[in-house]
């Protein structure tokens, strides 16, 4: 019976976890997100090896058979008409996304904390479930650091003939 408390705890922990990032991220003060989610700032800045790598992996066969959770650039809904505007948007975006999914990566080993809870018997099993969905983000951040590459450069080409 402890046991499955223990996994529903973690369950609902999970989702908070997720849903909850994702919520305090994309609601932050949009001065303070336009600074952060520059995608000039040097952190987002994807190079040309980078993309190769993506590439060696099929990134691009395999990327838009993830599920997707965002309502403004929805895969099947894009915009047919790209602006310049839309552009910026998207791309922002995509550096907002990313940081979400790290953020998951890395605060899910908060997770750990139930071992002071409950017993030190559950720190594999809670460092597993951890690390398994850390590197379950893994793929949604290369999609976007791929995604906003290819974004950069049409927008770049945009500013060109604009």
């Amino acid at each position: 019976m402890f046991t499955l408390i223990i996994t529903v705890i973690n369950i609902i922990f999970w989702n908070i976890l997720h849903f909850g990032v994702a919520y305090i991220v994309t609601h932050l003060p949009q001065d303070f997100q336009n600074k952060c989610f520059n995608y000039k700032n040097r952190f987002f800045i994807v190079k040309n090896s980078e993309v190769k790598l993506y590439k060696k992996i099929k990134l691009p066969k395999w990327k838009d058979k993830l599920p997707q959770y965002n309502v403004d650039f929805n895969k099947k809904n894009l915009q047919r008409n790209i602006t310049i505007d839309y552009l910026t948007q998207f791309i922002f975006i995509t550096c907002r996304a990313e940081i979400i999914h790290i953020s998951i990566a890395i605060l899910g080993y908060i997770s750990l904390l139930f071992c002071f809870v409950t017993s030190i018997n559950y720190f594999l099993l809670l460092f597993s479930i951890a690390t398994i969905i850390g590197l379950g983000n893994i793929p949604f951040v290369l999609i976007q650091r791929y995604n906003r590459y290819r974004l950069v450069n049409v927008l770049n080409k945009k500013y060109m003939k604009g």
